[in-house]
């Protein structure tokens, strides 16, 4: 791309980059950046990065400082990442927060057996807000990296333009019916789940709520779980699952009156990772 085809830097996306050495801690504020293309700020060339390592880090002002290009202070995070060596300490690990408090309907959560998250739903942080990141630990040999594309927009038709290229990612769903823009990372041990068994593995049609028991390895907290005819549409519905174990879980699955006679192959997923499943093939048969 030529010099005069390039967009001026301030609207082309902004990559940020910390490398946190203690805690995400939902509460320090991280250190100021001068935003491209003043001299002052800290690019990591040629892929646009500001780059800083920080002990903990809490609360991002994603305006950076030395003043805004434009008028508008509104960001978007067209995508972020997340990992670090331990698994989460608590929920709502990303969300929008003004002077601190958080806005619980905007948290995003990465799943209790995972180590991080890839998200490409748009994050909308106003003028006046922050990104609030918190519950993870560092170990002394590996930081937590959290790297976030940023959206600055600089007149508001921009800001309606980068808006319209967010439009509908957050409702759009996966197989699971989990966010399908959004991705859970898992250690490769995390992330393998076997199947063996189904007991019963038969139940007639219109037994209604029944308690199944599977067996296998691998299953944490939050599994899911689908029971698919073999004609890959109609499925049984499933009211409750409770982890055992790693290696049992009790399933609960209402079966109608009018549930598809046939066999049904059992998946079982990580939560907000297909990429981590096990299926048994004829698994349950409804009689």
């Amino acid at each position: 791309m030529s010099a005069q085809n390039t967009p001026p830097f301030p609207l082309r996306p902004l990559c940020l980059e910390y490398r946190v050495t203690g805690s995400l801690d939902g509460s320090t504020p991280a250190p100021a950046f001068a935003i491209p293309p003043s001299p002052a700020s800290p690019v990591v060339a040629p892929e646009n990065k500001v780059v800083q390592t920080v002990e903990n880090l809490g609360l991002v002002d994603l305006t950076g400082f030395l003043g805004s290009h434009g008028q508008i202070a509104d960001r978007l995070v067209k995508w972020i990442l997340i990992y670090g060596p331990f698994l989460p300490t608590s929920a709502n690990n990303i969300q929008v927060a003004f002077d601190g408090r958080a806005e619980p309907q905007t948290a995003i959560t990465i799943p209790a057996g995972a180590n991080g998250l890839y998200s490409r739903n748009c994050i909308f942080v106003p003028q006046s807000g922050q990104l609030m990141l918190d519950g993870m630990s560092a170990s002394a040999g590996e930081p937590i990296i959290v790297r976030m594309q940023i959206w600055q927009p600089q007149t508001l038709n921009d800001l309606a333009d980068m808006i319209n290229a967010c439009c509908c990612l957050a409702s759009s769903l996966d197989e699971f019916g989990e966010p399908a823009f959004t991705t859970a990372l898992y250690f490769s041990g995390r992330c393998t789940r076997t199947l063996i068994s189904v007991i019963p593995n038969s139940v007639a049609q219109g037994a209604g709520p029944t308690a199944l028991t599977v067996t296998g390895s691998g299953f944490t907290e939050g599994d899911i779980v689908r029971f698919i005819h073999s004609n890959g549409t109609t499925e049984i519905e499933v009211t409750q699952v409770v982890v055992n174990n790693s290696n049992s879980m009790t399933v609960t699955v209402d079966v109608a009156a009018d549930q598809l006679q046939g066999t049904y192959d059992l998946t079982v997923a990580a939560p907000l990772a297909p990429q981590c499943s096990a299926t048994l093939v004829d698994a349950l048969t409804v009689t």
